[in-house]
């Protein structure tokens, strides 16, 4: 899969794979890539750690001895990548074709039957196209939700059935993670089609509860795609409205609800960790999340972890300095954050294949156009992305207020702001000072009433 469709399904459907595994398991992975994109294979999971690199020689060829926690990983060659699983004394021997790199990669060897299933499972997800993404699916009715959502349910079942897995573990991850993706489906429906349509869905008295028999309690499903993410899912689930409104803050109220719900050790340190190394720097009672967290948690590494981003956070906090950033605008020319101050800046960090940064752009437009000639700056920063799709949208659509291009991840600015996902929005002052690092969207009708208050 290219990386940018890699990159949408992390954002939009937060179904990465990741591995959890505490003990080391030995592999073995060998084969030939027919022209290579480059001279070494990278094993690594979703968050984007990297586990083990493998040299490719010119003929293609490579092979390797190696040990890793047992589990769901990415097969990286530094352009396109394919979910692999490797479980213990797994031998695979991979041969693929650049130019089809879906299309052909087949394993064998111990180990062959699951992840030829998982390359089965990707071309099939990809012929599904927008059928499977909830731009699409959130905007139905319930009865034809529903109908897609069991199709996709059954198909997806019959492909694991039919593959004659003999890897009993992979079998119940695979079965688990089917489950977790139908959960996700359900849970997100009536929010999303409401985002969507403006109004909420008239939900019959038979639609699903999405967590009904979840086995939220199961270590032995942690290493499952989409597990603790449905196991936070849950936390927040049905909401204790006071308790919510006592918290004062989601990412509080998720980590308290996990801390009370989850009753298995394991299962809630794993899910607290994971859900952590995305949300606790978006929070605004950050170090009430931290101690609770830091609570919990045993592994000193992955303390540690958690640790630096609450740490690097915090100098993002308001009223501190902004991270510098330099970016080059459409026509080339050198852009600082120096150059912007003066003025309020209102930055929003997005990408051109970002559906909900696409659906921002109607009301960002109105919001520009309401403090039209007023001492504010609107800033659009594009990035993971390529230059030319991001100059013909803005070019095309003809985006209103200021916009830079970020080569790659965007550096050190976007590492400094921690951005785990977009769009993100980062409010300054005149002087360059934070006042808000994960500000309000442009569709949250309160923002509006907030920069006018600035501009006074």
């Amino acid at each position: 899969m290219k990386i940018n469709k890699i990159n949408i399904v992390l954002a939009l459907l937060s179904s990465s794979l990741f591995t959890y595994a505490q003990y080391d398991i030995p592999v073995t992975l060998k084969g030939k890539i027919i022209n290579p994109n480059s001279d070494s294979i990278i094993i690594k999971n979703g968050w984007g750690e990297e586990f083990h690199t493998i040299e490719v020689d010119k003929n293609g060829q490579f092979e390797s001895e190696f040990e890793i926690g047992e589990g769901y990983y990415s097969f990286f060659d530094k352009k396109e990548q394919s979910t692999i699983y490797l479980g213990e004394d797994y031998q695979l021997e991979i041969t693929l074709k650049t130019d089809s790199f879906d299309e052909s990669i087949n394993y064998t060897g111990y180990g062959a039957e699951a992840n030829n299933y998982l390359a089965a499972k990707a071309l099939m997800r990809e012929k599904w196209g927008l059928k499977n993404y909830y731009g699409y699916f959130c905007k139905l009715s319930e009865t034809d939700f529903l109908h897609l959502t069991d199709s996709i349910y059954s198909v997806s079942m019959n492909l694991l059935i039919e593959s004659n897995i003999k890897d009993e573990r992979f079998l119940k991850l695979e079965k688990n993670s089917i489950e977790n993706e139908r959960i996700r489906k359900i849970d997100m429906y009536p929010g999303t089609y409401k985002y969507f349509t403006g109004t909420s869905p008239e939900l019959s008295e038979t639609f699903p509860n999405p967590y009904k028999n979840f086995p939220v309690n199961d270590p032995s499903l942690i290493d499952a795609p989409g597990f603790l993410s449905a196991v936070v899912g849950l936390a927040s689930f049905e909401r204790d409205s006071t308790e919510y409104k006592k918290a004062g803050d989601y990412t509080l109220y998720v980590l308290q609800s996990l801390n009370q719900k989850v009753t298995n050790n394991k299962v809630r340190v794993e899910a607290m960790h994971y859900f952590c190394k995305s949300r606790l720097t978006g929070s605004k009672k950050m170090d009430e999340c931290f101690s609770l967290y830091q609570a919990i948690e045993t592994d000193p590494s992955r303390l540690k972890l958690i640790k630096d981003k609450y740490l690097a956070r915090k100098k993002t906090q308001k009223g501190a300095s902004s991270p510098p950033f330099v970016y080059e605008d459409l026509n080339g020319q050198v852009v600082t954050n120096e150059d912007l101050k003066g003025k309020l800046l209102y930055i929003d960090l997005w990408a051109t294949w970002c559906g909900p940064c696409l659906r921002e752009i109607p009301y960002f437009d109105t919001l520009q156009e309401a403090f039209k000639n007023q001492e504010i700056t609107f800033l659009s920063v594009c990035q993971n992305d390529t230059k030319e799709r991001w100059q013909k949208m803005v070019k095309t659509k003809e985006l209103k207020g200021l916009h830079l291009y970020a080569e790659g991840d965007g550096g050190q600015f976007y590492k400094d702001y921690q951005v785990d996902g977009i769009p993100r929005y980062i409010l300054l002052d005149a002087e360059g000072k934070i006042i808000d690092s994960d500000a309000k969207r442009p569709s949250n009708p309160l923002l509006k009433a907030e920069l006018a208050e600035l501009l006074k």
